[in-house]
């Protein structure tokens, strides 16, 4: 290698689905407004596929609890949150 040369390393980071392990190309999020004010955003909790990304719009509107599985923008979203996420849209699948 000539004196002028230099080595380039470049990383590459992949996300997959938490759910079922495939690239993470799933998309959702709600904008709740009031009064022409935004007063919550939500985004996916956790990196999710675009199946499961589906799938979690139809298990909050059939949920009777949505709130349980739900992030607003700037809040966490524990590990036991997200392992119960995970175990309901699994059912929710096996379900439909």
């Amino acid at each position: 290698m000539a004196k002028h040369e230099k080595k380039e390393t470049i990383t590459h980071t992949t996300y997959t689905c938490d759910v079922c392990g495939k690239n993470a190309d799933g998309e959702w999020h709600l904008t709740e407004w009031t009064n022409s004010d935004i007063t919550a955003e939500y985004w996916l909790p956790i990196d999710m596929c675009k199946k499961h990304a589906g799938l979690y719009q139809h298990m909050l509107f059939k949920s009777e609890n949505p709130s349980q599985y739900m992030k607003e923008r700037y809040d966490g979203f524990n590990e036991e949150r997200k392992q119960n996420l995970i175990t309901a849209l699994k059912n929710f699948e096996e379900q439909i």
